[in-house]
């Protein structure tokens, strides 16, 4: 594209842009309906003009960066990378294409989601089943929803709106019940009953009588409930490790858990001791040693002795997917190392997890995947 024809196209941009009336977004994460470019360069002229310049900087000119594109932007919407196949929309129907960007299963579905056990989630005509890697129906599509399958166990939610679980064959391993949460996690499932929450295994047994107020899946042997207003930490046993002392509470991860005292977040380890004191906005979980925090209205990156990889200067973060986070800049998406190396500048109007090799990134209201010089 000559140099005349990107300062057209920039000029029609901005004057499109400027026709738009501007509408508050609603708080968003790192995927949501609202991303779009209209409303990401509507924050004022200086910001639309370097928008729309960076837009156009990563359209023609890819090569010098740090990233690239593995598969071009093409498609209308796209799915993480898992079992070596991503779901991608082309046309207004779902199918699924290869780390080169080939189809191997056509576009024929309404709605899908990511392979995991070798089975996929897909909607058609307006119910749920499961696809092999083939593009063959696996289990009858008959289910209001149906997830991936987790544990080798495949969440569904019945049109009679219970939840279930079923095996590989189709079959109710858990027949429909609507006490039952989706959340199967180390052989259990939260299940609600008269207002309080209990666990159940697989097989639908008891395993803790409902007696909590609230209740959240298992991670690395123990999980969040909720006691007189307060959170702490259980053992299957349903022996309290982590008295009830906390406003929220989050999953164990690297041994170290995420918790809410007060109005501020910090972590604890598995004695339920402070590794720091709480100062932070919000925490996400711990991977490979670090994890991203808010402070004052911005995002950085902290190690486990509380020494900050990053200092707090981004919008957002994402939690971390293979070493991998997705951060916002200026309204705009892009990537971040472990190490707090930045990967790709803020550079795309939306972007997803990081996954074998692929990252699904969205420029110019389309979907493309990216991959990273660096060997990560």
């Amino acid at each position: 594209m000559t140099r005349k024809l990107l300062l057209i196209l920039l000029v029609l941009i901005i004057a499109a842009t400027v026709l738009i009336i501007y509408k508050p977004q609603k708080e968003e994460s790192v995927k949501t309906s609202s991303d779009n470019m209209s409303e990401m360069l509507l924050k004022d002229d200086k910001k639309t003009t370097n928008n729309v310049a960076k837009i156009t900087e990563i359209a023609s000119e890819p090569d010098n960066k740090q990233w690239f594109y593995a598969i071009k932007p093409q498609f209308e919407d796209s799915g993480i990378f898992s079992e070596g196949m991503a779901r991608v929309k082309k046309n207004n129907l779902f199918g699924f294409i290869n780390s080169k960007g080939d189809f191997v299963i056509e576009p024929s579905f309404q709605g899908a989601l990511e392979f995991s056990d070798g089975l996929a989630p897909v909607n058609v005509d307006n119910a749920w089943g499961y696809i092999n890697t083939k593009g063959e129906i696996a289990i009858k599509p008959q289910f209001a929803l149906s997830l991936p399958f987790v544990e080798e166990a495949g969440p569904v939610v019945t049109k009679e709106d219970g939840h279930a679980f079923v095996d590989i064959n189709g079959d109710f391993i858990i027949k429909p019940d609507k006490s039952l949460s989706l959340l199967l996690s180390e052989g259990l499932i939260p299940f609600n009953e008269d207002n309080k929450w209990g666990y159940k295994d697989k097989e639908n047994n008891v395993i803790l009588k409902p007696q909590y107020e609230d209740a959240s899946p298992f991670s690395e042997g123990l999980a969040a409930v909720k006691l007189n207003g307060k959170w702490g930490y259980v053992e299957k046993s349903g022996k309290v490790v982590i008295d009830p002392a906390f406003n929220a509470a989050g999953r164990f991860s690297e041994d170290i858990a995420n918790v809410k005292i007060g109005e501020k977040w910090t972590y604890i380890n598995k004695k339920g001791e402070k590794l720091f004191e709480p100062i932070f906005d919000v925490t996400w979980q711990f991977s490979n040693g670090v994890a991203p925090f808010q402070l004052a209205g911005q995002w950085g990156i902290i190690d486990k002795k509380g020494n900050y990889i990053t200092n707090p200067q981004f919008d957002q973060i994402s939690t971390f997917s293979n070493n991998v986070a997705i951060y916002k800049s200026e309204n705009l998406w892009g990537y971040i190392y472990n190490d707090g190396e930045i990967l790709s500048e803020p550079v795309f109007e939306r972007a997803i997890n990081y996954t074998e090799g692929l990252a699904a990134v969205m420029t110019g209201g389309k979907w493309g995947f990216i991959s990273f010089k660096k060997k990560l």
